[in-house]
């Protein structure tokens, strides 16, 4: 794990009002980061591991969530968002956006508008197909759209009763099968999956950890299938990880994750291509007094190799370190008695 401070430090502004929500996505070697800094998305690239930062560019008008996402068969980056604009007819706005280069220019915006519309999240799929769900605000029912051209138009495919789920947090598709997770109406975390473009669904894991008032990470995989999902709770950042599609989970343990830390909420992760886990998180500035506090966004790195066993190298470092120290303490005072003996000689 490697400690790499905070990022626009370099003539960019990092303090504000309003700085908050981080969505992250790798790209190759490239981190893309998004958030928000007071009305407007501001985008940033780092293909140095996060040492240093490349404007692109913002993304105006005041939205919230952001989520950033990358369509690998098309090369396309797409940003999709709630608009809290209310039109004549008192139905919100989402907007959806694509990037052909990489995020330094934005197409026009799509709206889709719903009258229900709370939270998007969304996933792409192979030519062009894209998954986009809402959870309802005034209805029992989670709404799951799909376009199959790149945003343009779409098709309702799905609902799913809110005593299945009523706030999804992320869903993404993988080897031709459909996930998705949130929280149900008896506010359990559960973790679904559907083999026929959500029109029915399987729950993997109704077990999941975490709590209702938390902040949520999007689904993440790296290139052994593995799954991930982050939260972050009174400041404290909970990760987990499914070697089984989302069957069971397992706490990740490290020391990082385990200091608290002055936050107000909202967290991202990504994985690297070397499958190191890319935590983004808001961070307030000022520990005295929260309310009249700057805001920014932290993050940190975990070597994927070194959490696995968190606990057996760290048990192993105290015994070795232990050993060593018994080992200096022996060999001094082998020494200090030969130069006794020595002395002892010398007299007789």
């Amino acid at each position: 794990m490697v400690k790499l401070g905070y990022p626009f430090r370099d003539g960019n502004k990092v303090f504000g009002r309003d700085i908050d929500n981080p969505y992250v996505q790798f790209i190759d070697d490239e981190i893309y980061l998004i958030f928000e800094d007071e009305g407007t998305y501001k985008l940033y690239t780092s293909k140095d591991e996060a040492h240093s930062w490349t404007y692109l560019n913002e993304i105006t008008n005041p939205i919230e969530p952001s989520h950033l996402h990358y369509d690998l068969d098309f090369l396309n980056l797409y940003e999709v968002a709630l608009i809290f604009e209310e039109i004549k007819d008192g139905k919100a706005h989402c907007r959806f956006t694509k990037s052909e280069n990489r995020g330094e220019s934005w197409s026009d915006d799509i709206e889709i508008m719903e009258s229900s519309i709370i939270t998007p999240v969304i996933c792409y799929i192979n030519y062009s197909h894209i998954f986009l769900g809402f959870n309802s605000k005034h209805t029992d029912f989670v709404e799951l759209f799909l376009s199959k051209n790149s945003g343009y138009n779409w098709e309702n495919i799905a609902s799913l009763n809110t005593s299945i789920i009523d706030l999804p947090m992320d869903v993404i598709y993988h080897k031709e099968i459909l996930y998705m997770y949130g929280w149900n109406e008896f506010d359990d975390v559960v973790f679904l999956q559907s083999q026929n473009f959500g029109i029915n669904w399987t729950i993997q894991s109704s077990d999941l950890s975490g709590k209702r008032s938390a902040d949520f990470g999007p689904i993440t995989i790296d290139s052994d299938d593995n799954f991930f999902y982050c939260y972050l709770y009174g400041g404290i950042i909970k990760v987990f990880k499914s070697k089984n599609f989302g069957i069971d989970w397992k706490e990740i343990k490290h020391s990082k994750l385990e200091k608290e830390i002055n936050t107000s909420g909202d967290i991202s992760m990504g994985i690297s291509k070397e499958d190191d886990i890319f935590i983004a998180y808001q961070v307030l500035y000022d520990n005295i007094n929260p309310t009249d506090s700057d805001e920014g966004i932290d993050y940190f790195w975990l070597n994927q190799e070194f959490t696995e066993d968190y606990l057996f190298w760290n048990v192993w470092y105290l015994i070795i370190r232990s050993l060593t120290c018994i080992g200096i303490m022996t060999v001094s005072l082998m020494i200090y008695n030969s130069k006794k003996a020595k002395k002892k000689l010398k007299r007789s």
